[in-house]
Parts: C-alpha cells; sequence; structure tokens
C-alpha cells in the first residue's frame, strides 16, 4: 500500500494511509493537519491498513508528540487471528516508538466496551468517570491487557462528563450511546489531557462523533538561548511552625563532632523533622479539624453530584440538592467552630503580649473566612518563562566603560568570634522562608552551643579562603512579588527577592558587619538608607523642615525626586568591586564579597528555569543595602557634588553649611534654588548613569517648587520636561509645597481605612472580647494612622479627622451603624483605643532620642538651623515644633525650669542636649496613661498605676481619708497602705514616721 499527502485548498494537509480496494471498509487511518496553526508533521508512516504514525511538534513550546491512529476490528468480527494480529503490530509499534522517549497519544476507534468495574481492578488503565457499560466486552479485555503490558491508560474514563457528552457512537437499533473512540496515554506521560468530549456540531460523514481531546503543553520561549546548566528540581518543604524543645537534645546526637558542611545540614533537617511542627495551609487548615462521619457525608455528596451529571434526572438532581443543602450547613458549622477555636487562642496569645503568633492567627481567621477583599483575585499571572527571559535581559547587560582595576591594600584580619555570630543571629528574623535545603533561622538559634562552635570552624575557614565557599551560599531561589501598580502580566511590575541560604546569610551577615564597620565613615549625613539610629521618618523630617523654613522667610527651592529604574539589579559589577578596593582596606571582606557576586543563579520558585546574575546586587541579601549605598555615595560624588551648588543654611551658632541631597538608598531628593541648576545636574547625572548601564525613570521622576516666584522654566532631562507637582508621596509620607500636614493626614487615613476593612469580620465577630479588639488595632492599625506625622506639627482640623478614624472603628466593633446612637464620649468610655495625641508624642520624643544618639545627625542640625535671613515671625514652624517638642518634654512630669520655654534658641538647645539625653537614656517612656483627656507617659507600670491613683481616682473619690501629714503636701489617700508609699518617698527629706490610722 502507498500512502497518501494530499493538499486541501491550501489550508490543511491531509495524510491518509490507502485503504485496500478490496476491503475498504475495514482499513484506512489518516491526519488532517491545518497549514495555518503552531504545529508541524513529520514522519508519517504506515503500519498496516488499520495503523498509522505521524510526528507532531509545537511550535510555540518546541515539543514533540508521537501520535498513533488506530481502527480495531469490530466485535462482530468472526475472525479472532484478525484481532490478534492487530493487538500484537499496535503493541510492537508503541514500543518502537518508546525507544526515542517522545510522549505518545494513541487515537482511534477501537470497537471494545469496558465495563464500569474495571476500576476495582485496573485503578491505573480505568478512571472513575467509566460508569456506562455494564460488561466488558471481548475487544476491552484485549485492549485492557495492552495497557497494562505497556503501562498505558484510558483517558476518557478519567475526566468527569455528563452522559450526553461522553459517548462517541450509537447503537442504530437500541439507540444506547457507547464509548468506542478512545484516547490512550503513557501513566508517565509529560502530556497533560484536560478534556474529553464530544463534538456533535462537526460533520465528518460518519456514524461516529468527533473526539475533541484539549491537551496542555508547558509553555516555552522558543527565542531564549538554550539552557545548559538546568537545577533539578527539588521537593519542596513546608515552612516550620515550631520546633519541640527536645530539638537541641535530638540535633546534638545527630552531629557527632563532624564538621562536614553537607552533614551538618543533612542532621538539622532529620533533626527538624523530628522535632517540628509543620505549618499547614492557611485556606485548607479548618478541614483537618472535621471529623470522618463529615469527610464520609462530604464523599457521599460528591458521589450523589456524580450520578446525576451521568443520569440527568429528577430523582438524582433533588437528593443531590437536599444532601448538599444539608452537608452545606454542617461544613459551615465545623468551619464557625474553628474559627471560635483560633479566636479563644488568638485570646491567649494577646494575654502573653504575643503580637507575632497574635497577628499571625488572624491571617489563618482571615484566610478561613475567605474574604475576598481581605485576598484580591489574582489574574492574569505572569508566566515563569517570561519571568525568566526578562530576569535574563536584566541582570546581562554589558558594562559600557573599561573595567579599572585599583590595587587592594592588605590588612591582618582577625578570625571571626562567637559573639559575631551571636550579634548576627539575632538580627536574623523569625518565621521567615528558607533557601532551597529547608533550613531556617530557628533551626541555627535552637541549636546550642555546640552547634555555633561548628559553624564557627567552617565559616573560619571560609573566610581565610572564600573560594571554598559552598555554591548554594551563592545562588538561590527566586520569588517575584508584585509591586502592586500595572498589570500582572507584565515582568516589569515585580521585584525579584532571593530565597539564600540561612547559614549562608549567617556568614555575609558577619562580613557585612565588617564591612559597614570600616566604611560607614564614608558616607554623608544625607543618607539614611540602612544605617543604624537613621530611619525614613528622620529623612521626611528634614525634608519637612526645609521646606516649612523656606516659607517662613520666603525663600524659593527647588526638589526633585529622581526615580532611578530597577537601580539595585543594574548596578554594574566591576563598578562594585572597584568601589571596595579603593574604600575597604580588609582583604579578606572584599575577596568575600567578590565571590558572593560571582555571577550567582537565581532559580524560579517551583520551577526549573534559571538565569546568571552577571550585574546588580541580590535583593534580600545581607551585603546588599551596604554595598549599594557606598556605590551610590561614589556615583554622587562624581556627577551632583561637582555640579551642584545645593541650599545654604545657617545653625545656632551662625555657621554656615550647605545641603545639596536626600538619599535613602537609591530614593533621591535634589535640593536647588533654580530649575536651570537641577536640569544641569540631572543632564550630568544622566550621561553617566547610561555610561555605565543604568538610567533615570523620565516618567516617574517628578520636581517641586516652595515659593514659586519667577520661574518660568521647567525641569529636564535629555530636552525631555520633568512633570511639576505640587505634593509627592515621599519615603511613605506626602509632603506638598504649602508645608501643611493635611496631605500626608489624608493619605494615612486612607490606607488605614483599608487595613481596617481587612480586619472587619473579626472586629465583628462576638467571640473576641472587646479589650482583645482595641489592643490588635492599636498594634496594626494605629502605626499606620500615625506614620510620619511626629515630623510636623498638626491642627485642630487634622485632629479631628485623625479622632473620626477611631470612632469608626469604635462603631464597628460595637456593631453600630447610627452615629447618632452614641456620643463619642459614650464611645471613648466603651472602648478604650489609646490616646493619638499620646502616641504621636511618643514617636516624636523616641525620634528625637534616636537621632541623638548619632553625632552631627542632619535631621537634628536642619531642626537648629534656618536659611540666612531668618524672619522674626513667631508663628514660624521651625518654633512650633521646637516648643511642641518641649511640651512633650514637660507633659512627661519632669521638672524643667518655668522659663524654659521662653529662653532663646541657643540657651534653650545647650541646656536641652545636656538633659534631655539623661531623661530618655534612662527612662523609656513606653506607658501612657489610660484616660482619655490625660497624655502623660512614665517609664514604669508602676509609675504609671500611681499617677492614676493620684491625679485621677483622688479627684473622683470622696472617700479618701488618709492625708499626708506635710503641711505643703495637700495629698489624700483611700488606704493607709497608699499613704505609706507616699511617705516612704518622703522620709530620707523629712524623716518621717510610719503614719497611723488617722482620719482628715
Amino acid at each position: 500500500m502507498v500512502s497518501k499527502t494530499i493538499e486541501i485548498d491550501n489550508s490543511a494537509t491531509l495524510y491518509n494511509c490507502n485503504p485496500n480496494i478490496n476491503d475498504y471498509r475495514n482499513t484506512g487511518v489518516g491526519f488532517v493537519v491545518s497549514n495555518h496553526s503552531m504545529v508541524t508533521a513529520t514522519d508519517f508512516k504506515e503500519i498496516d491498513g488499520r495503523i498509522a504514525t505521524i510526528k507532531i511538534r509545537s511550535l510555540a513550546t518546541s515539543q514533540t508528540i508521537n501520535l498513533i491512529g488506530c481502527y480495531a476490528p469490530t466485535e462482530s468480527s468472526s475472525e479472532d487471528i484478525s484481532k490478534d494480529k492487530f493487538y500484537l503490530k499496535l503493541k510492537n509499534t508503541i514500543k518502537q516508538l518508546k525507544s526515542n522517549k517522545l510522549p505518545i497519544l494513541v487515537l482511534g476507534d477501537f470497537n471494545c466496551r469496558l465495563g464500569q468495574d474495571l476500576h476495582t481492578y485496573y485503578p491505573n488503565i480505568v478512571g472513575k468517570a467509566n460508569n456506562l457499560e455494564p460488561e466488558t466486552s471481548a475487544n476491552g479485555i484485549r485492549l485492557i491487557n495492552l495497557c497494562e503490558t505497556l503501562s498505558l491508560r484510558v483517558m476518557n474514563t478519567f475526566i468527569t462528563k455528563p452522559a450526553h457528552k461522553t459517548h462517541t457512537w450509537v447503537h442504530p437499533k437500541t439507540q444506547t450511546g457507547h464509548i468506542i473512540d478512545l484516547v490512550l496515554t503513557e501513566n508517565n506521560s509529560r502530556i497533560m489531557v484536560s478534556d474529553i468530549h464530544n463534538s456533535r456540531s462537526m460533520e465528518a460523514n460518519t456514524d461516529h462523533y468527533m473526539v475533541t481531546t484539549i491537551l496542555k503543553l508547558k509553555y516555552l520561549n522558543y527565542n531564549k538561548i538554550p539552557n545548559t546548566n538546568s537545577k533539578r528540581k527539588q521537593r519542596q518543604r513546608k515552612a516550620i511552625h515550631a520546633l519541640n524543645p527536645e530539638y537541641p537534645n535530638i540535633l546534638n546526637n545527630l552531629l557527632q563532632n563532624n564538621h562536614n558542611l553537607n552533614q551538618i545540614e543533612k542532621a538539622m533537617i532529620q533533626a527538624a523533622h523530628k522535632a517540628a511542627i509543620p505549618y499547614k495551609s492557611a485556606t485548607k487548615r479548618w478541614q483537618h479539624n472535621i471529623g470522618n462521619l463529615l469527610k464520609e457525608e462530604i464523599k457521599h455528596r460528591k458521589q450523589l453530584r456524580l450520578n446525576w451529571l451521568n443520569n440527568p434526572t429528577t430523582t438524582n438532581k433533588n437528593l443531590y440538592m437536599q444532601t448538599s443543602k444539608i452537608v452545606k450547613n454542617k461544613v459551615k458549622l465545623a468551619k464557625d467552630q474553628y474559627i471560635k477555636d483560633r479566636i479563644s487562642e488568638m485570646n491567649s496569645y494577646f494575654k502573653k503580649h504575643d503580637l507575632h503568633l497574635t497577628h499571625k492567627m488572624l491571617d489563618d481567621i482571615l484566610a478561613t473566612i475567605r474574604n475576598h477583599s481581605y485576598k484580591a483575585k489574582r489574574t492574569n499571572q505572569v508566566k515563569d518563562s517570561d519571568l525568566q527571559y526578562h530576569y535574563q535581559n536584566l541582570f546581562n547587560a554589558k558594562l559600557n566603560q573599561d573595567n579599572i582595576q585599583l590595587p587592594v591594600k592588605t590588612t591582618n584580619d582577625s578570625e571571626l568570634t562567637i559573639n559575631e555570630i551571636n550579634q548576627s543571629l539575632k538580627k536574623m528574623k523569625n518565621q521567615t522562608t528558607p533557601g532551597n535545603n529547608g533550613i531556617t533561622s530557628e533551626m541555627i538559634k535552637q541549636g546550642g552551643d555546640k552547634l555555633n562552635n561548628i559553624l564557627l570552624k567552617i565559616m573560619n575557614q571560609i573566610w581565610k579562603n572564600p573560594c571554598t565557599m559552598p555554591d548554594h551560599w551563592i545562588d538561590a531561589d527566586v520569588i517575584s512579588i508584585y509591586k502592586n501598580k500595572g498589570l500582572r502580566s507584565d515582568p516589569n511590575n515585580y521585584r525579584s527577592i532571593f530565597l539564600l541560604d540561612t547559614i549562608g546569610k549567617l556568614f555575609a551577615g558577619i562580613v557585612c558587619n565588617r564591612l559597614v564597620q570600616l566604611t560607614d565613615k564614608y558616607l554623608p549625613i544625607t543618607q539614611f538608607g540602612f544605617r543604624k539610629n537613621l530611619s525614613t521618618v528622620q529623612a521626611i523630617t528634614t525634608l519637612r523642615h526645609i521646606i516649612q523654613s523656606s516659607i517662613d522667610t520666603n525663600r524659593t527651592i527647588v526638589l526633585t525626586f529622581v526615580d532611578l529604574t530597577k537601580a539595585f539589579d543594574t548596578i554594574p559589577k566591576q563598578i562594585i568591586l572597584n568601589t571596595l578596593n579603593k574604600l575597604c582596606p580588609s582583604k579578606n571582606i572584599n575577596s568575600c564579597i567578590t565571590k558572593l557576586l560571582d555571577d550567582p543563579k537565581g532559580y524560579l520558585k517551583n520551577s526549573e528555569l534559571n538565569f546568571t546574575m552577571k550585574r546588580g546586587v541580590r535583593q534580600g541579601s545581607k551585603e546588599g543595602p551596604a554595598i549599594f549605598n557606598l556605590v551610590f555615595q561614589k556615583i554622587l560624588e562624581q556627577t551632583i557634588d561637582k555640579t551642584l551648588k545645593g541650599v545654604t543654611l545657617k545653625d545656632q551658632y551662625n555657621k554656615i553649611w550647605t545641603i545639596k541631597h536626600l538619599e535613602y538608598a537609591d530614593d533621591l531628593c535634589l535640593l536647588t534654588n533654580t530649575t536651570e541648576e537641577a536640569t544641569k545636574a540631572l543632564n550630568h547625572l544622566q550621561q553617566y548613569l547610561t555610561s555605565i548601564g543604568m538610567e533615570i525613570s523620565i516618567s516617574k521622576t517628578k520636581y517641586m517648587i516652595i515659593n514659586k516666584k519667577a520661574i518660568t522654566s521647567n525641569v529636564k532631562i535629555n530636552n525631555k520636561d520633568i512633570e511639576e507637582v505640587e505634593s509627592f508621596h515621599y519615603l511613605g509620607s506626602t509632603i506638598n509645597n504649602k508645608g501643611t500636614p493635611d496631605s500626608a493626614v489624608t493619605y494615612n487615613i486612607e490606607k488605614a481605612k483599608n487595613a481596617i476593612i481587612k480586619i472587619k469580620p473579626i472586629l465583628k465577630s462576638k467571640e473576641l472580647n472587646l479589650d482583645t479588639k482595641a489592643k490588635m488595632v492599636d498594634s496594626s492599625k494605629i502605626p499606620i494612622l500615625t506614620y510620619g506625622l511626629e515630623s510636623t506639627v498638626l491642627r485642630k482640623q487634622d485632629w479631628s479627622r485623625l479622632e473620626a478614624v477611631l470612632n469608626t472603628v469604635r462603631r464597628i466593633i460595637l456593631g453600630i451603624n447610627d452615629r447618632k446612637q452614641l456620643t463619642v464620649e459614650q464611645l471613648r468610655l466603651k472602648i478604650n483605643l489609646p490616646n493619638l495625641a499620646s502616641k504621636i508624642m511618643q514617636n516624636r520624643l523616641n525620634l528625637w532620642y534616636v537621632a541623638h544618639k548619632r553625632p552631627n545627625n542632619l535631621m537634628v542640625r536642619s531642626l537648629y538651623s534656618i536659611f540666612e535671613n531668618q524672619c522674626n515671625n513667631r508663628k514660624a514652624h521651625t518654633k512650633n515644633w521646637l516648643r511642641q517638642l518641649f511640651q512633650d518634654i514637660k507633659e512627661m512630669g519632669e521638672r524643667l525650669p518655668s522659663n524654659w520655654i521662653n529662653q532663646p534658641n541657643k540657651v534653650k538647645i545647650n541646656a536641652y542636649q545636656e538633659h534631655f539625653p539623661k531623661i530618655i537614656g534612662k527612662r523609656q517612656l513606653n506607658h501612657v496613661c489610660q484616660n482619655a483627656n490625660c497624655n502623660r507617659m512614665f517609664a514604669t507600670m508602676k509609675e504609671m498605676n500611681r499617677h492614676i491613683r493620684n491625679d485621677h481616682q483622688n479627684k473622683t473619690n470622696s472617700e479618701s481619708q488618709y492625708s499626708c501629714p506635710l503641711t505643703d503636701c495637700n495629698k489624700t489617700y483611700k488606704t493607709l497602705g497608699w499613704l505609706n508609699r507616699h511617705m516612704q518617698s518622703c522620709q530620707p527629706k523629712y524623716n518621717l514616721t510610719k503614719a497611723e490610722p488617722k482620719t482628715s
């Protein structure tokens, strides 16, 4: 027989094996392939008049599939020899095709019937969906034997569909539907059959229905570079929820003085499996607490649904609907009981002051409730192949300048110590996602001194010879975090986070600490990012002081907020190494960091795709922020610092100093007097960044003018205008050109309301008591509402808007919809939320105290400084802020001089610098009076309770009958014990004796 290839109207190609002219009803197999699809057909072969093969290659996935088309003899045929001959040829054909290791798909008319009981005996061959035939025919037995021999499965029986969608042929006499056109695949096939159903609308001049089979192939980018160093996909381990107290003993028994890193890691993982509680999925965790009886009822409901789909009668439908309603109510009760148990458990955590486990339990409850406002639907997710292609282009760009080799200075570096390991361990967070080997920080922290000493010896060997650093410390799994802006399908809207090995992070943390100690002196006071005793709020406060001082002195300044495109990911490696060689004198530190940056590989989480990182620093690493600060400072020194004049200020000692820019890591703010100066500096910076493979995002860069007078020109980059704004979102707080706090208050209120909506189901729950709800809001939502507000002085209308948010929360907790049902005072008495004025005052004092820890702090200096030609405006913002700060100190109950406020700034500041650190340094004010009309804070709970007894209870209680015997003291007490405690504090001064029971 000769096979033919026929073109059909230039739209499709028919591959046909010629049927036997004498037996045209019993032979003939063909394939029709569209010429306009993303597949190509090759190697068409005719095995027999009943069997043919062809290879189909997908251009989209670069994947090839072996297709076998067959036509088995009918059941009515009396020649068993021809039937056995057909199945023997089909068996040999499949065996031959298996040798090329390509997926196999068998399609054809097998003219057989498979019984309902086959799933019991052959569960890997026949699925549960086969419930049409009462008995298995002879051809069916032959097919089952073939599948059992070659490890095949009948996919029609594994996909549940209604009966009218599954049968492929209707008997002409009985009008009964049968499944005789089947699809076979291998048991371990790499292709996935997602759907099989008949298509009644297709007409092919046959009494059979056409069968539609949908395959899911793994998408691969056919333009990408082939990956020769693919990483073997490992089984993903679940995160550790907790470790038992037996973990250190188990680990010590497994270590046995072994100094091999691989053996130590295996011992830690083995000990953790024996002594760890696995962290289950939050959305399915409640299902582990339901009873076996309810589980059986759920299975029964599922079986009734299948019966209804296969036999869609009214009786089956009503039976399923009634059972489903009963089971649904029972599931709801079980879920509600689980939520009640978790809420009571959360109450116990609150009583223990364990906020971490409390909020973890809160996430568990919200995930169980499945509130749509809490967890948004994620659609149009980006593909792993697109992310790989994006990261490959992002990290593999070449440097556009020559590599500069600088001489390396060497020093005698001391070995690492156990104290450095302990300090680095304290900085590592708990309950974080581990690296690929599954080792968490808790495993190291609870491992004991024996594990730390072994790790110290290993790290010292690597410290002396960084070339011995293991590869899994450098390579890491990568997760892509959506930035909550733009399309989810766009890979540019994702940030890559490296899940590094925990032991490697511990070593990198020690190296980073030594690097910071040697190089922190090279960073200017204008860099607030990732440095000790510096924060975003300090940068916000500094900028607010400069803006308000400009308004008070009626002077024009231009603020340019520069946005760099993926700054951390695009810094050239040569620039990093050259900067370290110049600034860091330690040979060991430079060698270790060079090894950490030695082309690390990133493996996409839960995927085999990877990329090589040839530039940038790894986000999520310990050394990344410190390296970026040094390199970014060198870039600014070579560009902006040479062309920018900056803004001139004068401090309290009449010393003139200049500030050119503020930066928090890569968030850069330029300060200039004119737009022309800003344009010149930006173009110089852009020109240099382009030469090293970096760039400024023109669309995200904005500028703001304070006291705009005669300025008419715009700020430009490469002759392109950038947008002028009246307000800008800077480091989490909104700043406007008027110096008022209303924009910051509005932004904080919106964020706080969105956060409160997420926990609204919990706040409405009746299982939580009111105090727990109030503490929950205080610990997680009040900081959002008050963030950055300590940097400004709020007005009456600002306080009113903030208090309105708390009143809304109180009404949600009480379940009140009518605003007139309770007054504001009644709401405050029922729900005791913290006083916002006390919170902001505490934040302002702590901010000021931390700022004084670092010498020559820019925030302190900017507050004590004013512009040249200072005006004598008594309402100036700087004086208001200082007056508010001194008022806060006075509110603490400290005995400050009566004329403190009226002193000149110079005298006041000198006295303050001596007095204030002594106040706060010895007494951390963490306890606030719970009275709504009192803002005082105290260092200890004992002092606060004494204040409440003396200043609040005695004022309203007329039964106080014990008075102090001192003539200049009018204090009275309710009990004799309180009076004796008061007299003990006065005894060294007045030599008082114990009080006698004498009423006043």
